[in-house]
C-alpha cells in the first residue's frame, strides 16, 4: 500500500514537470515558428544580436563574433609581476547549443566550459610553489562567467582568488597619552575602516576634525605600525625632529592638520579592513581581510646613536657657581625600517627597505656665571682673598648694572685694578721719595750763604746826613 502511495505521487511530478517544460518549449517553438523560423526581435546572446535570424545563420554570426573577441581579448592571468595568457582553446564555447537554447525576445548567455588540464597547466607554471595557495575552483567559474558574456575585463590577477577564510593578518598597540579626547573620538567615530582594493586612504580624509597634531601622529603612527606587517604600499609619511614618547625608533608617523598626511595605497585585488579599538590604556589596531600569499615581517634595525654637545651660555644674574640647565641633550639617532617577506614555506623571498629615520642630536644649554679670579703676587694678600670670586672674604660683588650705595660712580675694573707688573717698581721707588727733601735743603742752605752779611754791618741803623 505504502509502495504503491509512493508511485502515485512520482507519477505526479513526473507529469508535472513534462506540462511545465512543454510549455516551455512550446511557446518558443511556436514563436519561433510564427517568425518564419527567424529569431523575434530583442533576442541577443552574449550581447550578440540575432534579431530576424535564421537559426543556421545566427550560429554563424555568434562563431564570427566570437573568434573576433579572442583575438581582441586575450585573457591574461598576473601573478606576483609575473604574466601569463591563456591559450585560446581552453576557453571552448558550445555555439549550436546555445543557439538551439535561446529564448527569443531576451538576452541569452553562451554556452561556454573550461579545459582543466589545460589552465592547471598555466597556473603550475605562473604560480609555482604558490598554486595551492589558489581558489582554483573560483578562479574558473570567474573565468567561465565571463566569457559567457564576452567580457572585455580580460585581465585576472591571481591574488584576488587566494584561497582561505577572511581573517587578521596583523595587529599592534600603543599605550593612550593620557587624557587625549581626540583619540577616544577617532576611535568611536571610526571603529572600522574599509580600505577598497586598488585604492588610497588618507588620514586626514578620514579624520578632518583633527586639531591637535600630537593626537594625529599617535594615530598615524598606530596605523603606521599595522601596515608594516603587510604589501600595503606607504604613499606618504612624515617624521619629526624629536621622537615623541609614545613611538619607538623607526616607527613613527608625523601627521599635522592641513599640512602633513599619513597615506597608504592598498595593491591587493580585495578589500582588506582597519579595526581600532581602546582597551586597558592602549589602542589596538588590526587589519584583516583574505590571506596574503606571502607573510610580511617588520625588521627595525639597531638605532646608531650620535652624542650631543654641551653649550654653556654665562648669565650674569647667577652667583658664582650656580649652574641652570636650560635645554637637556638628546642623542642623535639613525634607524633603518624594513620588512622581511617569507613564502608559504617560511622561507625569505628577500628584504623590502621602507625607510630610513634620522633624529639629529640635541644640545644640552646649561647657564652660568662667568668671573677670573684674581691671583696676588703677595701671599698674605692672597690668602685673605676668596679662591671663587677673587675678592676679600665677605664682599659681594657689584654687577655692572647695580648701583653701590657707597660708590655711585664706581671705577671702571681697569682703572681700578692696577696692572701687575706695576707693583715691583712703585715699591723700589719709596727711598728715592724720602731722600730728594733733603737734597733739596742742601742745596738752599748753599745758595744763601753767600748773600748773608756781617752781623755787625747789619745792627747798625743809617745815619742821616
Amino acid at each position: 500500500m505504502r509502495k504503491s502511495g509512493l508511485n502515485v505521487v512520482l507519477a505526479l511530478l513526473i507529469c508535472t514537470a513534462y506540462l511545465t517544460g512543454f510549455s516551455y518549449a512550446g511557446n518558443a517553438v511556436w514563436d519561433f515558428l510564427g517568425n518564419g523560423g527567424r529569431f523575434e526581435p530583442n533576442t541577443t546572446i552574449a550581447s550578440i544580436d540575432i534579431s530576424g535570424l535564421p537559426p543556421k545563420e545566427a550560429a554563424q554570426k555568434v562563431e564570427e563574433t566570437i573568434n573576433q573577441w579572442k583575438n581582441e581579448n586575450p585573457v591574461t592571468l598576473t601573478f606576483l609581476k609575473k604574466e601569463a595568457i591563456l591559450p585560446a582553446d581552453a576557453l571552448q564555447f558550445k555555439v549550436d547549443k546555445s543557439v538551439r537554447s535561446a529564448v527569443g525576445g531576451q538576452q541569452n548567455t553562451l554556452e561556454v566550459s573550461l579545459d582543466s588540464m589545460l589552465v592547471d597547466t598555466v597556473l603550475a607554471d605562473l604560480a609555482s610553489n604558490e598554486a595551492d595557495l589558489i581558489d582554483l575552483d573560483m578562479l574558473k567559474k570567474q573565468l567561465a562567467d565571463s566569457a559567457a558574456v564576452l567580457s572585455t575585463e580580460s585581465s585576472y590577477s591571481l591574488e584576488k582568488f587566494t584561497a582561505g577564510e577572511e581573517g587578521v593578518i596583523y595587529e599592534s598597540s600603543l599605550n593612550v597619552p593620557a587624557d587625549d579626547p581626540e583619540i577616544l573620538q577617532f576611535v568611536q567615530s571610526n571603529p572600522t575602516v574599509k580600505i577598497a582594493g586598488q585604492a588610497q586612504w588618507s588620514l586626514l580624509k578620514q579624520f578632518p576634525q583633527a586639531t591637535d597634531q600630537n593626537s594625529l601622529g599617535f594615530i598615524a603612527s598606530a596605523v603606521y605600525q599595522t601596515v608594516l606587517g603587510t604589501n600595503f604600499v606607504i604613499v606618504e609619511r612624515h617624521t619629526g625632529i624629536m621622537m615623541p614618547d609614545y613611538a619607538s625608533p623607526g616607527l613613527e608617523a608625523k601627521a599635522v592638520p592641513g599640512e602633513m598626511d599619513f597615506k597608504i595605497f592598498n595593491p591587493n585585488e580585495t578589500d582588506y579592513t582597519l579595526a581600532f579599538e581602546l582597551a586597558d590604556g592602549k589602542l589596538n589596531v588590526s587589519i584583516s581581510g583574505k590571506p596574503l600569499l606571502y607573510t610580511y615581517e617588520p625588521v627595525i634595525s639597531e638605532p646608531d646613536y650620535y652624542p650631543f654637545k654641551q653649550i654653556i651660555r654665562y648669565n650674569p644674574l647667577l652667583s658664582v657657581g650656580e649652574e641652570k640647565e636650560v635645554r637637556s641633550g638628546a642623542e642623535g639617532i639613525l634607524v633603518q625600517t624594513s620588512r622581511r617577506v617569507l613564502d608559504s614555506q617560511g622561507f625569505s623571498l628577500g628584504i623590502e627597505e621602507i625607510a630610513e629615520d634620522f633624529y639629529p642630536p640635541v644640545h644640552e644649554i646649561l647657564e652660568k656665571r662667568y668671573y677670573v679670579p684674581i691671583e696676588a703676587a703677595d701671599p698674605v694678600i692672597n690668602d685673605l682673598l676668596n679662591p671663587e670670586t677673587g675678592l676679600p672674604e665677605n664682599t659681594v660683588p657689584v654687577l655692572p648694572d647695580e648701583t653701590d650705595p657707597d660708590n655711585p660712580d664706581p671705577v671702571p675694573p681697569e682703572a681700578a685694578e692696577p696692572p701687575a707688573d706695576s707693583e715691583q717698581p712703585a715699591a723700589d721707588s719709596e727711598q728715592p721719595a724720602e731722600e730728594e727733601p733733603a737734597a733739596e735743603a742742601g742745596n738752599e742752605q748753599e745758595q744763601e750763604a753767600p748773600e748773608a752779611e756781617p752781623a755787625g754791618e747789619m745792627d747798625e741803623e743809617p745815619v742821616e746826613k
